[in-house]
């Protein structure tokens, strides 16, 4: 019998229920390959919600722009467009990293061992 060179007890970064479990004992995975799926539909409608928000924004500024182009708008309006849409898409980030971590990731290449979930 051989021996893993490394090894190590996996777990999420946030508690959740358990949606999916992408492997099964003995199978080969890739560093960065998804080995559990944490039940997510709240933070993927954040997503959603946030990426909204960003098309709204990335509109508004265009639309600001075209407009100042014709000086029919002041600066400032411009620049509030473009901080507002900064904002939006730093929301998006944040959302996405929270949706991310409802995934547990494979730290490195190597063959699953045993399954243990609680």
């Amino acid at each position: 019998t051989g021996r893993a060179v490394r090894s190590l007890s996996i777990s999420a970064d946030v508690a959740g229920f358990i949606e999916e479990i992408k492997f099964s004992p003995g199978q080969q995975v890739k560093a960065g390959a998804e080995l559990v799926k944490l039940r997510s539909e709240a933070e993927e409608i954040a997503v959603k919600v946030a990426q909204v928000k960003v098309d709204e924004a990335t509109a508004n500024l265009k639309r600001y722009e075209t407009l100042s182009e014709r000086n029919a708008v002041a600066s400032v309006q411009v620049e509030q467009a473009r901080t507002a849409l900064a904002l939006a898409k730093t929301e998006l980030d944040a959302k996405q990293y929270e949706l991310r971590r409802r995934m547990v990731l494979a730290p490195f290449d190597g063959v699953m061992g045993l399954t243990t979930l609680s």
